[in-house]
């Protein structure tokens, strides 16, 4: 189940930083105080299913863009990289293409969804 936690606490930390919202307005939104968003974000604490409810709305996604795997992937395969890379160029250019990658499997999943 950790693993489950932590892929969640990405996926939120990922759409903050997309809609640039805060970690404090999450917390307020979910009337939680920070350090309990702050275990949240780490994947140290389970979500309640009223929760994933709360957060979904405040984000105005569904839940299941919240318990999506991939981005746990990328940041599994990102860590392993990076620590044997060096240079900054290069890094950026990982970066980029996880970005890149995030795209197309983003517009992949609205296409497939497009169609069912």
């Amino acid at each position: 189940m950790e693993n489950f936690d932590l892929m969640v606490a990405q996926n939120i930390l990922d759409l903050l930083n997309k809609q640039k919202k805060k970690q404090s307005d999450l917390g307020r939104f979910l009337d939680l105080p920070r350090q309990t968003v702050n275990k949240i974000l780490a994947g140290k604490r389970n979500l309640l299913a009223s929760e994933f409810a709360k957060i979904a709305n405040f984000f105005s996604c569904k839940i299941e863009d919240l318990t999506r795997q991939r981005k746990v992937l990328k940041e599994k395969v990102s860590a392993q990289l990076m620590g044997e890379i060096t240079k900054k160029e290069t890094n950026k250019t990982f970066e980029l293409i996880f970005e890149l990658s995030d795209i197309i499997v983003e517009q992949q999943y609205l296409n497939d969804n497009k169609e069912a």
